[in-house]
């Protein structure tokens, strides 16, 4: 598998992200520490927004990687979950096709079918 072509942004994302997760882990509850710690995300989120890498994280907020890629995953990615060694896989890292996206069915408008 090839790496994405927003690989530099996915890990600048991640970058930015382990600062502010840094200084979440060291806030003491101060106003100055919750500042700072609000701008680090400030920015991670600016960039991750502009450059479409927002990072999919797990249940404890870290970032989460492909198992078989070590791509960090972005939302928009698609991937699975082992849900026996709580790995996540990219599926164009396993060589599976991207999901189809389903239309949404649509209801028949009631007018026309009571009519």
């Amino acid at each position: 598998m090839s790496k994405p072509d927003n690989m530099e942004e996915r890990l600048e994302a991640v970058r930015l992200y382990g600062e502010y997760s840094q200084l979440f882990d060291d806030w003491n509850g101060s106003g100055d520490g919750r500042n700072k710690m609000q701008g680090a995300y400030d920015v991670y989120l600016e960039f991750a927004s502009a450059n479409n890498v927002l990072l999919a994280t797990d249940d404890d907020g870290h970032p989460m990687k492909c198992a078989a890629s070590d791509v960090p995953l972005i939302e928009a990615d698609q991937w699975l979950d082992d849900l026996e060694t709580n790995e996540y896989f990219l599926r164009s890292a396993l060589g599976l096709p991207p999901r189809a996206q389903e239309e949404e069915e649509k209801l028949p408008d009631m007018a026309e079918a009571t009519a």
